[in-house]
């Protein structure tokens, strides 16, 4: 019984099969769509407009802060500075650090809190068009090539394996 074990895996064949390799290399291909980083050619058709509407996005999210800091009950001292300084439009550094010591810093708080409201908005955007622009890639291009690439990876293999066995 043990003998016909032992020929079982010494009639085994140790070349690598194209099946197999065909579809770990379509999977692999298929998974480089999202891995692989979008390309400035991929940029080119849609990336202008969409960097126009972001700082739409961005320059609207930065004035709804605004407003709910002008709209707000309670008010701080150095809320209201900032909102005196908006109206005037002299958001400037040089008219902040001109308030009162811990005051400009409290005032310099918000203004950094409104800007990083609008950097969340800018990164979710810049995320949302990269994932769109690898969504619109043509899978059929990726798992071909590695179908391809598998399909020679196992033919030099079983080629390179023969050469050894004589």
């Amino acid at each position: 019984m043990t003998v016909n074990a032992v020929q079982k895996n010494e009639n085994k064949s140790h070349s690598a099969s194209y099946i197999k390799s065909a579809t770990i290399g379509g999977l692999g291909g298929y998974a480089l769509k999202y891995i692989l980083p979008v390309m400035p050619q991929e940029k080119e058709e849609h990336f202008d407009s969409f960097l126009t509407d972001l700082k739409k996005q961005v320059r609207e999210s930065k004035l709804k802060a605004i407003d709910d800091i002008r709209n707000s009950p309670d008010k701080t001292l150095a809320a209201d500075s900032f909102i005196r300084l908006v109206d005037k439009n002299e958001l400037k550094a040089s008219k902040i650090k001109a308030l009162k010591g811990p005051l400009s810093f409290d005032v310099m708080d918000i203004v950094t809190q409104i800007n990083d409201k609008g950097r969340e908005v800018k990164a979710c955007g810049k995320e949302t068009f990269t994932a769109l622009t690898k969504h619109v890639r043509s899978s059929s291009t990726f798992v071909t090539t590695g179908i391809g690439v598998a399909f020679v990876a196992a033919f030099v293999y079983n080629a390179f394996g023969k050469f050894s066995e004589k």
